[in-house]
């Protein structure tokens, strides 16, 4: 009897798992265009993986004044600018708060001291780099955690494949 339980139970949850693993979601990152700024830039971010964000757009990188060229491995940082298609933005990395297109140790060194002085963020761009105007103990931690890999600091903007629309091809997932 006890045998017939375990293969029993043992089949439950085997069929569980396959339902789960057919009908998971694979997520992408996906910034945001808003108001002048190409906002939720993942941190080590290249002009090679915009591509993949913006198919069938012209994507130009500087730094500057001077252009990047969009094979080289440079990483895009908060204040950069974006030219995508004709219109030009300001690039803001998520947590990237020294400039410098990667969130490290020196990142959460700005947003402690800004923290500890009760200073708020002077710029729109470095608002949404750190996601408040106002750093917070608990920005403080996220930042920290990001920082040693314990998690994404611009996690909200992952979207998962089924809900994203290639405007170009007019293709939808609707569409069945």
């Amino acid at each position: 009897m006890k045998k017939l339980i375990l293969i029993l139970l043992s089949a439950i949850i085997c069929f569980n798992l396959l339902v789960f693993c057919v009908s998971a979601d694979e997520y992408v990152h996906i910034p945001e265009v808003k108001s002048g700024f190409v906002v939720g830039i993942a941190d080590s971010t290249t002009v090679k993986d915009l591509f993949y964000v913006f198919p069938h757009k012209i994507i130009s990188h500087l730094k500057g004044a001077v252009t990047v060229p969009s094979e080289a491995q440079t990483p895009i940082a908060t204040g950069d600018t974006l030219r995508i298609g004709l219109i030009y933005y300001t690039a803001v990395v998520m947590g990237d708060l020294d400039r410098d297109g990667c969130v490290t140790e020196s990142d959460f060194d700005v947003m402690k001291l800004c923290y500890l002085q009760g200073k708020s963020f002077n710029t729109r761009e470095m608002r949404y780099a750190a996601g408040v105007a106002s750093p917070t103990a608990s920005e403080l931690l996220r930042l920290k955690r990001h920082t040693l890999g314990t998690c994404d600091y611009a996690a909200e903007y992952y979207k998962p494949t089924s809900e994203i629309v290639d405007e170009e091809s007019g293709w939808s997932s609707e569409w069945k």
